[in-house]
């Protein structure tokens, strides 16, 4: 008798589903962050003179820079 030869079955990798993040659920997890933390985030995108904006004029700012 033949011993039974193996068979190994692969797996094909997870297909990574990407989804386009509207403007709105962007805007929305800003806004629940903190003026500091909405402030680094700023800084990263090196906006400038948004130190005196409030937290909504800044949640714009940060949108329009990361529309651009």
């Amino acid at each position: 008798m033949k011993a039974a030869a193996k068979v190994e079955t692969k797996k094909a990798p997870a297909k990574k589903v990407e989804k386009e993040v509207t403007r709105e659920e962007v805007q929305a997890d800003l806004e629940a962050l903190t003026v500091a933390q909405l402030k680094e985030i700023a800084s990263q995108l090196e906006l400038t003179g948004v130190s005196a904006l409030k937290k909504a004029d800044l949640i714009e700012a940060i949108l329009d820079a990361q529309a651009k």
